[in-house]
């Protein structure tokens, strides 16, 4: 699959189509990617954060050029799948460009949750109409197959198995559930689709025995961490189908249906290795925390300047009354002394010892500024 294997007839495929040459005669279905990057992206770097990762380019090229509309070509509302822009809270749906499709994909908002290594997460899945045809879908027509309808003996060919599918006039219309990918593949009649044709027509079901779509198990996903925007977790999930299509002049095939064949599927997620994992966890928490203990400081200082405040002010209050009273006192026993040497008493007050006693007190207010 991902080493390939020597093939004398892909070695003379490359006469017909250049492109074929990077195969070095070997076939395989992932041969040569493995190890490889899937091209250069030229995105937007952060300088409008609303931009954040967006593609500009791919392989110097500001749009595809290989389907039917400008829409279906379009790169600048897609990301690589690495980083969204900010914010995230408010999208219900973003755009991927995936080079292994040679399209721009559509994820829809179904979840927020938690992931297997702990982070929380917006779950985005594959919409359901990625793989609808153009009948059930109208803005997919772009995305409709090259693939011819039928091939006479004569058409089947070296050269015309290899050729460029725009000469290919008449061409098929799969029901929805699958995207034909030869104008992508150099021809080749591969299909793509989820695992055992998960949302796809009943038809595709009845074809092989054995097939039983699950949406937990096949669906298609993505998690992104809406703080930083960055993909934690995926379950990437295609199958490989191959469409069988028998020519005519070859009576040992004709009874043999014309089918999409599923050849395998399979799954590519994300492994976060322990150290890399402290350090994105740290790289979340580490904001949060510092913010935690600065309005603690802060809350602890103010707490500690009311205090202080609270303490001065009682403190000088007490002050004030203390000298307030020691007036009042002298200015009284002051009064007093000079009744006692004329004696002025009123008939109500009487002399107990070294008492005083007022009769005639019926109500002092003392007012301390």
């Amino acid at each position: 699959m991902f080493r390939g294997y020597d093939d004398n007839f892909i070695s003379l495929a490359s006469i017909a189509n250049p492109q074929l040459a990077k195969n070095k005669g070997k076939f395989g279905y992932y041969w040569p990617k493995n190890g490889t990057d899937d091209g250069l992206f030229t995105v937007h770097t952060g300088s409008d954060i609303n931009l954040l990762s967006m593609i500009d380019r791919f392989n110097g090229q500001e749009s595809l050029k290989l389907w039917s509309s400008d829409e279906c070509n379009r790169l600048n509302e897609s990301t690589s799948g690495q980083i969204q822009p900010q914010p995230l809270e408010n999208k219900h749906s973003i755009k991927i460009f995936q080079p292994a499709f040679c399209r721009s994909l559509s994820f829809e908002f179904l979840r927020t949750e938690k992931t297997k290594d702990g982070f929380n997460a917006r779950k985005y899945l594959l919409s359901k109409k990625t793989f609808l045809n153009a009948i059930d879908y109208p803005p997919n027509f772009c995305y409709g197959s090259k693939l011819p309808r039928k091939s006479s003996k004569a058409q089947f060919s070296f050269l015309e198995l290899f050729s460029p599918v725009r000469r290919r006039k008449a061409t098929l219309s799969f029901p929805s559930g699958v995207m034909d990918m030869s104008k992508c593949l150099f021809g080749a009649p591969v299909i793509f689709s989820l695992p055992h044709f998960l949302h796809a027509h009943h038809s595709y079901l009845h074809v092989l025995s054995g097939l039983s779509p699950n949406e937990t198990a096949h669906s298609f996903w993505i998690d992104i961490e809406p703080l930083t925007g960055i993909t934690v977790d995926m379950a990437f999930r295609t199958q490989i189908n191959i469409h069988i299509n028998v020519p005519d002049g070859l009576s040992q095939y004709k009874n043999a249906p014309e089918i999409v064949f599923p050849i395998f599927w399979q799954e590519i997620g994300i492994h976060w290795p322990q150290h890399l994992k402290k350090s994105f966890t740290l790289l979340l928490y580490t904001p949060i925390i510092a913010s935690i203990a600065f309005v603690t400081i802060a809350l602890v200082l103010l707490t500690s300047f009311c205090v202080l405040a609270y303490r001065y002010q009682h403190k000088l209050s007490n002050f004030t009354r203390q000298i307030s009273f020691d007036f009042i006192t002298a200015f009284t026993w002051k009064n007093l002394r000079k009744k006692f040497s004329k004696n002025e008493f009123s008939p109500n007050e009487e002399l107990n010892g070294n008492t005083i006693v007022i009769g005639s007190f019926k109500q002092y207010e003392v007012t301390c500024i």
